[in-house]
Order: C-alpha cells, then sequence, then structure tokens
C-alpha cells in the first residue's frame, strides 16, 4: 500500500524538478534577448544604412552567449583562483560587518536614547 502523502510529494517533486530547469532557461536566456535587442536599436538609432533583420540579432545573441563560455573555458585556472578571492573578501566582509553591528549594538546600549 502506497502512502498518500508520498505519493502526493512525489508528484509534487516532480512537477517542481520539471519547472525549474525551464524557468532557469527563461532567466538566462531573457538577458541575452534584451541586449541583443538594444544593440540593435543603437545600430538602428545611429546608422541610417542598416537594415534590420532577424538573424543580426539572432547573431548578437550568439555573440552574447559564446563570448562569456569562450572565456570560461579558455580561462578555467583563473577563474578559480578569481572565486576563491572573492570567496574570502565575502567572509572578511562579513566578519567586518558583524564586528561593525556589534559595535553599534553597544554603543546603543550605552546611550540613553537608544538608535
Amino acid at each position: 500500500m502506497v502512502c498518500p502523502v508520498r505519493q502526493r510529494m512525489s508528484r509534487v517533486l516532480r512537477l517542481y524538478a520539471g519547472w525549474v530547469p525551464v524557468s532557469a532557461r527563461s532567466w538566462m536566456s531573457a538577458p541575452v534577448t534584451v541586449w541583443s535587442n538594444m544593440i540593435s536599436g543603437l545600430i538602428i538609432f545611429n546608422d541610417d544604412s542598416y537594415e534590420p533583420t532577424g538573424w543580426k540579432t539572432t547573431l548578437d545573441m550568439l555573440a552574447f552567449v559564446a563570448g562569456p563560455l569562450m572565456y570560461g573555458l579558455f580561462t578555467r585556472k583563473t577563474l578559480n583562483i578569481l572565486g576563491n578571492i572573492s570567496g574570502v573578501c565575502h567572509v572578511g566582509s562579513f566578519l567586518y560587518r558583524l564586528h561593525r553591528c556589534a559595535g553599534y549594538a553597544r554603543g546603543a546600549q550605552n546611550s540613553h536614547h537608544g538608535c
């Protein structure tokens, strides 16, 4: 006998697992579309001889995707180093802000009017 809660959760998880990649693709493709249309619009406004066609906008979209992809493929070691530096900076920034908030809290306790 199958538990009804488990069966319902299975349906929910399958629905979630199906829509998460779809929404991720939509969120990642939307900026590329906006950027390529902005580039096309700027060219149209600034060059009277430009004839807009769909393939030119598509080519811009491919360039916006291929550029970072090639950079990521050929500079993996550099990206790892930059990621580590970024992690250290984030942890250091968090500790600094925690220290500052603790100092503000101590100051607020000593004053009679609060923040």
